[in-house]
């Protein structure tokens, strides 16, 4: 899969956009992230969050089924506000 994070930032912001979504499918039908769509789909994440830009979700398609790492927590954002709204200081040692 070949991303141009530059390309994705101009988009946005030729749009004036406030949120981004993003899709692809997975011919080998699994829909489920790879590592690389999880690294990729977070250092996206980290470029938009510098101009203001929110990522809502990262769709993955494969043989029928889809795979929202919105729903499953998988954007920083998410695994950021639990953190920081954790009661838990186990996540601190």
């Amino acid at each position: 899969m070949d991303i141009n994070p530059s390309k994705i930032v101009r988009v946005a912001v030729w749009h004036d956009a406030p949120y981004v979504l993003f899709a692809h499918n997975h011919p080998g039908g699994i829909a489920k992230p790879s590592n690389a769509d999880l690294v990729t789909t977070h250092a996206i994440e980290r470029v938009l969050r510098v101009i203001g830009v929110e990522v809502l979700d990262h769709i993955i398609v494969a043989d029928g089924e889809y795979y929202s790492m919105s729903n499953e927590g998988n954007l920083l954002k998410q695994q950021r506000y639990y953190i920081e709204n954790s009661d838990n200081d186990d996540l601190w040692g």
